[in-house]
This record gives structure tokens, sequence and C-alpha cells, in this order.
């Protein structure tokens, strides 16, 4: 009769093990501090009809103006999207394709040579990309 009951423990120490190791991963994720992506952004000044005066700067110096979609040139858009990602419209936000070239490249040369995104490195190679970005300063916060 004992024997009958034996299959249980091993399924049972099974789900145990799987559950304190998954409240462990709860735990270390919890613990994880994600550093904050938003950039800081100045307090502007406006006039009493809502006109622009200024805008502070912000802790590096320099004034930070922020950006919603809206008022961004399509053409900036567009320059941007043909630049750094030609299948953006054909993922849905990971583009597997480039992720397993940068893996591929990574793990043949022993060091990172690639990312699958980056529209600030795009700017930032990219001439006609600086150029767009020196004439409007607050589309893009680097």
């Amino acid at each position: 009769m004992i024997r009958a009951h034996r299959p249980v423990f091993g399924p049972a120490f099974a789900l145990l093990a799987v559950a304190v190791a998954r409240d462990a991963w709860d735990g270390w994720v919890a613990r994880t501090v994600v550093p904050s992506t938003l950039a800081e952004t100045s307090v502007e000044m406006l006039d009493r009809d809502g006109t622009f005066l200024r805008a502070f700067a912000v802790e590096d110096g320099r004034p930070r103006l922020a950006v919603v979609p809206g008022p961004v040139d399509a053409t900036l858009t567009d320059m941007l999207i043909g630049c750094e990602d030609k299948r953006y419209y054909r993922h849905n936000g990971v583009d597997a394709r480039a992720m397993l070239r940068s893996v591929g490249q990574a793990a043949m040369s022993g060091r990172v040579v690639s990312g699958s995104s980056g529209s600030t490195e795009t700017f930032e190679s990219v001439p006609q990309m600086k150029q767009a970005r020196a004439s409007h300063p607050s589309v893009l916060i680097s």
C-alpha cells in the first residue's frame, strides 16, 4: 500500500521546485532597478496668449522641448524609417531577421558589430538626418 503513494512524490517535488524557481525569478525581477528612459523636458515659458517665449535648461544645461508625434514632419519620419528599418511596417516591433543577423555577427566576431534597431545611431550616421536634426533641434531628444 505504501508503494501506491510513491508516484505522487516525484511530480509533487517537481511542482514545488518549479514554484520555488518561479518565486526566485519574480523576486529577482522585482529587485531589478530599471533606469528611466524618459528624458527630462524643460519648463516652457509662454505668454498670456500661449505663444512660446523660452525654455529653461534641464540638468545637463540644454533646453529639451517636449515633442508629440503630431508636429514631427512626415518627411523626417519617412527618412528615419527608410534608413533605419525598411521592414518597419511588416513586423510587430521586433524584427526577427535583424535580430538573427546581429546575433550571428556577434557570434562570428566575438563582439557586438551591429544591432537590430537604433534610431539614434541612424541620426548620427546618416548625413541627411544630421542636417534635418540641426535645422530642427527640438524634433529629437538625444
